[in-house]
């Protein structure tokens, strides 16, 4: 009853933090099961459209493998299944300021094994304005104090929006 549960309410983020959980998985196993789950049709794209607001004051993303980057990008995300910056002109410009796709395809990162009909996970990214952004970093601005004294690589200089590689 449970792999028949499973195959119809699969969900990607839940699975993930189930292996991560046991210890039995290395990352990149984790990878590549994921990769086999959504080649294999049990993970869905989504059913409708959706909007996710990201209007934090502080960022934390992985780089190309070199550590963890430290941003200031508040910013809204729209689910895009199986969509890529040629289908909307777009691509990634510094500063955020111009829509662009992040993938689970080849295009955002090599090591992805996804082409684009398989790249479920797919969302377009526009970056908040300058004055909302001004203003999130103006009201956090106490958080953003304690963040940086409590953990150093959490400081960020919010005029340059990216400060500290980690």
């Amino acid at each position: 009853m449970i792999l028949l549960a499973r195959k119809f309410t699969s969900n990607l983020f839940f699975d993930v933090a189930s292996m991560r959980a046991t210890g039995k998985y290395t990352p990149l196993q984790i990878k590549d099961t994921l990769v086999n789950r959504i080649k294999n049709g049990i993970y869905k794209p989504v059913s409708r459209v959706g909007i996710s607001y990201m209007l934090s004051p502080i960022q934390r993303v992985h780089s190309d493998g070199s550590g963890m980057i430290n941003t200031t990008m508040p910013h809204y995300m729209f689910f895009a299944p199986c969509v890529d910056n040629r289908d909307i002109g777009g691509g990634w410009v510094p500063g955020g300021h111009q829509p662009f796709v992040v993938n689970s395809g080849p295009a955002l990162v090599k090591t992805y094994t996804l082409d684009k009909a398989h790249s479920i996970f797919n969302y377009i990214i526009i970056a908040a304005g300058e004055t909302e952004k001004a203003k999130i970093i103006e009201e956090n601005k106490n958080l953003l104090q304690r963040l940086a004294a409590y953990k150093s690589y959490l400081k960020i200089d919010a005029g340059s929006g990216m400060d500290h590689m980690h």
